[in-house]
């Protein structure tokens, strides 16, 4: 098996349950740092590709939350909602050149499955999600810029089957490991969920005795704390803060915007706009707002610093002509990618 959350004493009275994974699709990227990876655990390559399954399975844990957009992607925001993922051990492979590779299975609820195949959004990050469990499995780093999705199911000729402690399917070892926050056992801090933390942890891998006398690292990986980042920020508040008078001068005169805008078939929204905006900062760098004259959504720059005050218009299609849509959109920015989404 390649995955255990811990050594199987003998007199442990804890069941095992037994995963296997059913691969849904598979995400290709590259190793680009093995610094802190302790030197026991399998020697890896930097600059190797990495392909990671992603599989379901009904015994898989489950969030406790449903998934509703309405109510998850605030709790998403704030670091209070995920859907739990398995990770397996890291092994070796080839690709198409005959060149060695990595692979790693990330398992996830068969139930949740239908909700990130329905929303692109969700799966993006769930995609995020797997590389960051992945990462601290393994305790490498892995490039965000070079992700692709192979036209497979899985890499390799199967995916071998997952052993997990069965209170770790209930939740109940992450519970108990929340409660005692006096141990400086780094295997027992990163069993504690994101949206319990308080504070940012500073977790070493580096320790091989630490790797050794606790086990491989815990089901339930924390983000990693040096990138301090939520997934998404929604935009709620779009006034400028005012800038000091000794602020640098122009350097740029325009910003440029990359707008795709999607058809979706929801019982809230229509469309989705995803803008990529080379940039801004963050939220309080845009004023947006919807145009009815001339039925177009306005982003108009706030950070006049930097760059000129001009908007930048996209036209809608007529269905929402004439529409208080404002008040019924909602407006995502996801830091990690620089991309501002806005559902209408």
């Amino acid at each position: 098996m390649d995955f255990l959350l811990r050594p199987i004493a003998s007199g442990d009275d804890n069941q095992v349950t037994v995963l296997h994974p059913e691969p849904l699709f598979v995400i290709k990227s590259k190793i680009v740092n093995i610094d802190n990876r302790p030197k026991k655990l399998l020697k890896l390559e930097a600059g190797s590709k990495i392909f990671v399954n992603l599989c379901h399975d009904p015994q898989a844990p489950k969030p406790e939350i449903p998934f509703d957009p309405n109510i998850v992607y605030p709790l998403i925001i704030n670091n209070k909602w995920e859907i739990p993922i398995v990770a397996s051990s890291i092994r070796t492979d080839t690709d198409k050149k005959g060149q060695v590779c990595y692979v790693i299975d990330c398992c996830v609820a068969s139930d949740c499955v239908k909700w990130f195949v329905e929303d692109y959004q969700l799966k993006e990050i769930v995609v995020e999600w797997c590389l960051e469990a992945a990462e601290l499995r393994e305790v490498i780093e892995i490039s965000r810029d070079k992700i692709s999705f192979p036209k497979m199911r899985k890499k390799g000729d199967s995916i071998p089957d997952l052993e997990i402690f069965s209170n770790e399917l209930d939740g109940s070892d992450i519970k108990e490991a929340t409660q005692n926050d006096k141990g400086n056992d780094p295997s027992s801090l990163l069993q504690i969920r994101r949206d319990l933390l308080s504070q940012e942890e500073d977790l070493s891998l580096s320790n091989d005795s630490d790797i050794t006398a606790h086990g491989l690292p815990p089901l339930f990986p924390k983000a990693n704390e040096t990138k301090g980042r939520s997934l998404i920020q929604e935009i709620d508040d779009l006034t400028l803060k005012e800038k000091p008078k000794n602020a640098a001068k122009k350097v740029q005169k325009n910003i440029e915007y990359n707008v795709v805008m999607k058809k979706i078939e929801n019982h809230k929204y229509k469309l989705r706009l995803d803008i990529q905006i080379d940039s801004i900062t963050g939220k309080s760098d845009l004023n947006i707002f919807y145009d009815p004259t001339n039925n177009d959504i306005v982003l108009r720059n706030l950070n006049t610093d930097l760059y000129d005050q001009k908007d930048f218009k996209i036209p809608l299609p007529n269905i929402f002509e004439g529409k208080d849509i404002m008040n019924s959109s909602e407006i995502f920015y996801v830091n990690k990618t620089g991309t501002l989404t806005i559902f209408l």
